[in-house]
């Protein structure tokens, strides 16, 4: 013979709990390790979707004008990926924008 009264309701974590959580996210500085690889991150994406950007330049105002040009318009465009595949995954674990800029450059 339970009361209605006598029930227990569904428990949530107390509030000091979800406090103690809180400050603990707000304490946890990235590490200088962390904000290094995020900024290499970064600075290599961007220097990646320049290249690529250049190099498209460069096959369409002087494909067949110098001699370099002409070389790099026969080779396979292939090779050309692989630094935006290999940036990828790192950035996508460290830093979404760049990851973004990474899938730009490479559909480029």
């Amino acid at each position: 013979m339970s009361s209605a009264g006598s029930e227990e309701p569904f428990k949530t974590p107390n509030d000091t709990t979800q406090k103690k959580d809180a400050q603990r996210r707000h304490q946890s500085k990235p590490s200088w390790l962390k904000r290094c690889v995020v900024c290499l991150c970064v600075f290599f994406s961007v220097s990646n979707f320049i290249a690529v950007l250049l190099l498209l330049v460069f096959f369409r105002v002087w494909s067949e004008e110098w001699w370099l040009s002409s070389a790099l318009t026969y080779t396979p465009r292939s090779p050309f990926l692989i630094p935006s595949v290999l940036l990828i995954p790192v950035c996508a674990f460290f830093s979404r924008k760049a990851c973004w800029l990474n899938l730009v450059s490479l559909l480029l």
